[in-house]
């Protein structure tokens, strides 16, 4: 019988334990000897020898089953499950490692498929007790508080890697709550995963409730996925963004290496199996924009500290070149000086050219790099040395969103970002909650970044703008089968964002330092800009420059991009030309 596969084996040996969470930690050194017993000495397998029982998972699975959207799970019971848990995974891990056994054998498939499910249970029930809790209580402060949050992200990871290993499920639940993540906790039966996706947009809204300066009420964006919204102290704000963005990378992780997810009907062809593809690259993009859209909110939220370190970087570049200008002076004056055999302080007709550092009244060159560095108005204060660069954070993340975009139009994916997604189509109708209110909500059901209020539907360009601008562009009439914002639309406006914080930045630097506008504007590098215009031009093989207008692109942006398009057409029809002479 042949082991786990060199692959199958490194995955088991990542898998997280909860190593000094929930209880004391054994000492690794002396955990063989804390499985002694006097049966070893005649010869009975040892715990690792066998797969673990059942029952040290069960009571998790059964508080997750019994838990209603929205409630909370009990604090100590939670702890003891997971304690649970703990103890499954641990024991588990050591025998898949330490035994040959083979991958698809059936105690061992049926261990992969419990832990699974467990890891899913966890991140349910972790994610709900977190999200329930007022952050101005000092439960904040607290170890459950500490260990839920450590233990969350190790929930998500493991999910992933022992998901990879199922290779036979008894049934495809695990799928259904993966397609149910991105739809609200009540929308659909199958919400383990809903609780997690569904709180940054609670700290989005937090974030734009509390700008750099006061919103008008009737832009504020509501509430809409959380029954408790509670304000993030200042103190606070940043850690807890910082965390969710590391839950949502690490669940980018899992979700990107899923090939396809089935839906209600079971795939008979070719069209129905690209359908299965898609959809695991549709949570993706979700996910994705929902990152993007919380980094961006963060940076409208610290655009005065932004501008700040933008400020701080020209005033920088302008000492160094300050003083690489003085070495340059100096080198050739001593150059000259050199050749003419004579010393500087003998000649006096050279003291107009000689250098201001190298006089005796003048600072010593080492004391005046150390000035230079602290010239700045700002100086080299905590937030430059310790503060996280938000704006560097939100575009990468765009980037990031508009690579995956452009992959997918180049793979004839367009549907992905453009299509309606509604629970009863992805999980059928046994897939979501039977009363007729809720059946309504499922039709219009949005992603998690996105609020139910079709006027009040833009990811917090308004409010962004409104925090460090004087005008707001007015958004195109929604028609009602554009009611539900799909990535593509939800893309566009994070890009306006974007440039919006951007020129923010711009205006406020020294005229003479800003540089030309429209290449600020494409980000460090350009970077932004390259792939923006990379996405376009896919975009337009994709769709009509009308549909792209319905979806919210800048008529000005269209017209840039549909030159891109003429101006690499004629390129191409040159080349051709040339080849046939």
């Amino acid at each position: 019988m042949s082991g786990l596969d060199k692959g199958a084996k490194e995955q088991m040996r990542t898998l997280p334990i909860f190593e000094g969470l929930f209880g004391k930690q054994t000492n690794t050194l002396l955990r063989p000897f804390s499985r002694f017993s006097i049966s070893s000495l005649f010869g009975s397998s040892s715990p690792s020898a066998a797969i673990p029982p059942n029952s040290l998972i069960e009571p998790l699975l059964a508080q997750a089953s019994s838990l209603q959207p929205n409630a909370v799970p009990l604090t100590h019971e939670l702890i003891k499950n997971l304690e649970g848990l703990k103890e499954f995974a641990t024991r588990f891990k050591d025998f898949v490692i330490s035994q040959e056994v083979a991958q698809s054998e059936t105690q061992v498939q049926e261990g992969i498929h419990k832990l699974c499910q467990a890891y899913l249970a966890g991140i349910y029930l972790i994610s709900s007790c977190l999200w329930a809790i007022d952050p101005s209580t000092d439960f904040v402060q607290s170890k459950e508080q500490t260990d839920f949050k450590a233990a969350l992200p190790q929930c998500i990871l493991g999910f992933f890697i022992v998901y990879s290993l199922d290779l036979d499920p008894p049934d495809n639940g695990l799928d259904k709550h993966l397609l149910g993540s991105i739809f609200t906790p009540t929308a659909t039966q199958y919400n383990y995963l809903s609780p997690l996706l569904a709180h940054p947009p609670r700290l989005i809204a937090d974030l734009q409730s509390q700008p750099t300066r006061p919103i008008a009420h009737s832009k504020l964006k509501p509430p809409m996925h959380s029954p408790v919204v509670a304000s993030f102290p200042e103190s606070t704000i940043e850690h807890e963004t910082s965390y969710i963005v590391s839950l949502l990378n690490v669940y980018l992780e899992g979700i990107q290496n899923i090939q396809s997810l089935a839906g209600p009907i079971m795939a008979k062809n070719k069209m129905m199996r690209e359908e299965d593809a898609r959809r695991p690259r549709r949570i993706e993009m979700e996910v994705q924009i929902m990152r993007c859209d919380l980094l961006l909110s963060m940076t409208t939220k610290q655009i005065d500290e932004v501008k700040r370190r933008a400020m701080n970087k020209v005033q920088e570049e302008d000492a160094e070149d300050e003083i690489e200008e003085d070495e340059g002076n100096r080198d050739a004056f001593e150059t000259r000086q050199t050749n003419a055999g004579v010393s500087v302080l003998e000649d006096s007709d050279e003291v107009d050219i000689k250098p201001r550092l190298s006089g005796e009244s003048d600072l010593p060159f080492d004391e005046f790099l150390l000035s230079a560095q602290s010239a700045s108005k700002y100086g080299k204060n905590r937030h430059d040395d310790s503060g996280i660069k938000w704006e560097d954070q939100a575009e990468k993340s765009l980037v990031q969103c508009l690579e995956s975009a452009k992959q997918l139009l180049d793979k004839g994916r367009g549907e992905v970002l453009s299509s309606q997604v509604e629970a009863l189509d992805w999980l059928g109708q046994s897939g979501v909650i039977s009363s007729e209110d809720e059946k309504r909500s499922t039709r219009t059901s949005r992603s998690p970044t996105h609020v139910d209020d079709p006027d009040e539907a833009s990811t917090s360009d308004d409010e962004s703008e409104d925090s460090f601008s004087s005008e707001t562009e007015s958004e195109p009439e929604e028609t009602e089968e554009l009611l539900h914002p799909c990535p593509l639309r939800t893309i566009f406006r994070l890009q306006d964002r974007y440039e919006e914080q951007r020129l923010a930045v711009w205006l406020h630097l020294p005229s003479a330092k800003r540089g030309k506008m429209g290449w600020f504007m494409r980000g460090e590098d350009g970077r932004v800009g390259a792939i923006w215009d990379a996405f376009g031009l896919a975009a337009l093989m994709q769709f009509d420059s009308e549909t792209l207008l319905r979806y919210g692109l800048g008529a000005d942006k269209l017209d840039k991009w549909v030159e891109l398009a003429a101006v690499k057409n004629a390129k191409k029809i040159k080349r051709r030309g040339k080849k046939n002479v």
